[in-house]
């Protein structure tokens, strides 16, 4: 006889392997470290009534000013563009504003990369 897992515990688990898959993702990406990217500020998007995130911005080599118009085009979803698989880890986005860069999300952040070493990161935090 098969033993099933709790609901609870199954959710847990797929949440566990979906932020794996995201940080993987995001670490491919090349999100700027600590160290050497600068802190750029909180960007507020409100993504229904109820759902207010405070993203934090941090760029290597690139302007706060254009890091934050950056990550509120890609939200606010103005000329996205989805390219790749069917999965987050195989998806990479472009903006029609930003000419060169690519973005991909992971678990509660992305990030984007442009040639250069130029680098823009973000983590979303609920307000």
């Amino acid at each position: 006889m098969t033993k099933t897992l709790p609901t609870l515990t199954k959710f847990r688990s797929l949440a566990v392997l979906s932020a794996l898959a995201g940080l993987s993702l995001v670490a491919a990406i090349g999100v700027p470290e600590s160290a050497e990217a600068g802190a750029c500020g909180t960007v507020k998007h409100r993504f229904d009534s109820d759902t207010v995130y405070a993203i934090r911005v941090r760029a290597k080599r690139t302007s706060c000013r254009g890091a934050r118009r950056l990550v509120r085009d890609f939200y606010s979803d103005r000329g996205v563009h989805r390219h790749g698989g069917p999965t987050n880890a195989e998806t990479y986005y472009t903006l029609d504003r930003f000419p060169g860069w690519r973005c991909g999300t992971g678990a509660s952040g992305g990030g984007c990369k442009k040639r250069g070493g130029r680098r823009i990161g973000w983590l979303s935090v609920r307000a």
